[in-house]
């Protein structure tokens, strides 16, 4: 239901997706609820990146860049949520008026792309705070998704990591694990 409501509104928002799913609207209250609960499920969150890493890893071969990018969730009017810290909005330059610090998440995406092909396959995504419990470093949160991705590739593809890749914790960790790297 969640995903037929995605593509049928175009909209990720839940009561847009729950208006595409039911055109009744006495069972409207009902429907959201339970799309909420099963979005408040513990283990989603785990089995849908688990599968999109596996289904992402069986297009990697030796010659396929995985393309490791820093990000960020901005929300610049998110003063209460959970764990909200500050974060640099790489798409704003310090030269304009505008704040270059904004409340949000960090995080880190991997994408493999064919090398002479436009197209590209999803391999993970994460999103983490500095202020969560259990947070030690960003360094240690983007070498875990390294990790997990060259392992679920088998060690295959080359990794290419964009602005803040020349941290030697990264060069330290692509060198002993044996992985090629740009």
């Amino acid at each position: 239901d969640m995903l037929y409501g995605m593509q049928a509104s175009g909209d990720t928002q839940l009561s847009s997706i729950m208006r595409a799913i039911n055109d009744d609207p006495g069972m409207r209250h009902a429907v959201e609820k339970r799309l909420s609960r099963n979005l408040a499920d513990e283990g989603l969150c785990a089995a849908v990146s688990k599968a999109v890493l596996s289904e992402g890893a069986r297009h990697v071969k030796d010659d396929t860049l995985v393309l490791v990018d820093p990000t960020e969730i901005k929300k610049e009017y998110g003063y209460r949520m959970e764990y909200i810290s500050r974060v640099r909005d790489a798409s704003r330059s310090s030269k304009e008026d505008s704040p270059v610090l904004v409340n949000g998440y960090h995080g880190c995406m991997a994408v493999a792309c064919q090398p002479g092909k436009r197209k590209t396959i999803p391999l993970a995504l994460e999103l983490w705070s500095p202020r969560a419990p259990g947070h030690t470093s960003e360094n240690d949160e983007v070498l875990r998704i390294i990790a997990m991705v060259m392992a679920a590739t088998g060690g295959k593809g080359i990794i290419v990591y964009d602005r803040g890749g020349d941290r030697p914790a990264f060069y330290s960790a692509f060198v002993e694990n044996g992985w090629d790297f740009i």
